[in-house]
């Protein structure tokens, strides 16, 4: 505890030193009397240190910005209202729609691969990679048309003529031998 006391006298001391105050030889300390709390700094050495250091100023506050409102509200004051500045909003860009567009052509390689391991087998050079690859496009095409295939049975529940034109419609793509109505590619 002694070694604290002596350190924080010789780090005052030395602010003192500093800042150029010249200290006299401090009396000894007096005990503190039961009503005011313990002082750990004489108050010469603390008026000394208070001459040193510049006198606060209260800031100026600056005059609030002309607030030109659309819609002015009678009885409001400059201090009552919150402008905040413009924010632009955009719509986030999408990303792929599924987890097989973020696979790269390796990926989609190695996932035809496992899922088709009967191909492995004889797999001379690789060759059987292409025959995975397309039984796995056949396998996500087929997997897509039962999917439009629900949503127009869900949709259409009534045998209204829209909805049988949209039954016939959909019969129609899905029977195509291609899948130009998947991607909306045309046949050109």
């Amino acid at each position: 505890m002694k070694g604290c006391r002596h350190f924080r006298r010789d780090a005052l001391a030395g602010l003192a030193l500093f800042l150029g105050v010249e200290l006299q030889a401090e009396s000894p300390p007096v005990p503190p009397s039961a009503s005011s709390p313990p002082r750990s700094l004489s108050p010469k050495i603390t008026e000394a240190i208070t001459a040193k250091l510049p006198k606060y100023e209260a800031p100026v506050p600056s005059p609030a910005p002309a607030v030109d409102s659309p819609h002015p509200r009678v009885g409001d004051s400059a201090d009552d209202l919150l402008t905040l500045p413009k924010i632009t909003v955009r719509p986030a860009e999408k990303g792929p729609e599924s987890d097989y567009a973020w696979l790269s052509p390796k990926g989609r390689l190695d996932l035809a691969m496992k899922t088709h391991s009967g191909l492995r087998a004889g797999n001379l050079f690789g060759l059987n990679g292409g025959i995975a690859l397309a039984m796995q496009q056949e396998e996500r095409e087929a997997k897509a048309r039962a999917a439009v295939v629900d949503l127009v049975e869900r949709t259409t529940v009534d045998d209204s003529a829209e909805a049988k034109r949209i039954r016939r419609l959909m019969k129609a793509a899905v029977q195509r031998p291609n899948a130009d109505w998947l991607v909306g590619r045309s046949g050109n």
